[in-house]
């Protein structure tokens, strides 16, 4: 009787869930924001990165004053603030030009990493976790798991540099670094969604099985239609909710893997400028970028979650529950 009641409950008013969602993503890059700009003025002074070696005590202290670092820190955390507030993080110290703005040229870069990385993973995943759920157990199915897990196992700087001897300079079929054209992208884009496709091909397949032994799903089988065409009209719709929510889930950890993997292949994107900024002490472009990957990954779950809520409330609240239980356990 409860479970029926839950079932006719009125739905959760989108617009409430929504300003709460916005809330808590300003809550979360004020957060990031604020743990960035403590870590980065704790790590280094870009003052001696920037003036020759031989500079005198003297200069030194009049650059830092140009530069602001001369006050107490709490004093530059609150400009700080109140100047990201209107998207103001300063002039790069080293590009000598506004940091947002330069950082946000980047993003297309790596978007389009990210978009092809993730596309790849997402239709090898499907059709693999397809063949394999058609056969549990079997001979295809036992090979492509095996294949899915050490593709979860195995990091990604391992892969970026085996690929990297064997493609481009035994064979040399593609570019080494950097963005040269289509060719450019490949072997950055097999290393960033090899672990995704690993990720995804698991959940897919173990979904896809279940889906396949459902009462429903045997008895449209029992009339006749072929394995294939029940995949593509029966399967497919219901797992690609899974699919949606599962890529929206790990895109935290696709652009963590974008840093690694544009810093080995040279790939002019936002992951290369943060590590070069981190490096340089360069606090307002590395401010610039946190925040810019921040925005991104925030926006992508916000808008995701909304979406699955909205075309399957109850699925997105049990998925979401074995997610963070399968965070718990990994943390474990």
């Amino acid at each position: 009787m409860s479970t029926i009641a839950r079932d006719r409950d009125p739905p959760v008013n989108l617009l409430s869930r929504l300003l709460v969602k916005v809330g808590t993503a300003l809550i979360t890059l004020w957060g990031v924001l604020t743990i960035v700009f403590v870590a980065s003025h704790a790590g280094g002074n870009p003052v001696r990165q920037l003036l020759p070696l031989d500079a005198s005590p003297a200069e030194v202290k009049a650059f830092s004053q140009f530069l602001g670092l001369s006050k107490p820190l709490i004093i530059q955390y609150w400009t700080f603030l109140e100047h990201a507030v209107c998207g103001n993080f300063g002039n790069s110290y080293f590009y000598q030009r506004p940091a947002l703005p330069f950082v946000l040229s980047r993003v297309p870069q790596t978007l389009l990493l990210v978009t092809v990385a993730v596309a790849g993973a997402v239709i090898v995943s499907f059709v693999a976790a397809f063949i394999a759920a058609i056969n549990p157990g079997g001979r295809a199915d036992r090979l492509l798991s095996a294949v899915a897990g050490l593709s979860v196992a195995v990091p990604s700087f391992w892969v970026g540099t085996l690929v990297i001897i064997i493609f481009a300079v035994d064979v040399r079929i593609f570019p080494v670094t950097g963005n040269q054209g289509a060719k450019s992208i490949v072997l950055p884009a097999v290393t960033l969604g090899l672990f995704q496709m690993g990720v995804y091909f698991q959940i897919i397949r173990a979904v896809s099985i279940e889906v396949l032994s459902s009462d429903y799903i045997k008895l449209v089988e029992s009339k006749g239609v072929l394995r294939l065409r029940l995949i593509r009209d029966h399967v497919l719709p219901n797992v690609s909710l899974t699919a949606l929510t599962v890529v929206g889930l790990t895109f935290g950890a696709t652009l963590g893997g974008t840093v690694i993997v544009e810093v080995i292949f040279a790939w002019p994107g936002i992951g290369n400028l943060l590590v070069e900024s981190a490096n340089r002490y360069d606090y307002p472009v590395l401010e610039s970028c946190v925040l810019v990957i921040g925005a991104a990954f925030i926006i992508v779950n916000m808008v995701v979650d909304v979406l699955y809520g909205v075309l399957n409330p109850r699925a997105a609240s049990t998925l979401k529950q074995q997610s963070r239980l399968s965070a718990v356990t990994r943390a474990a």
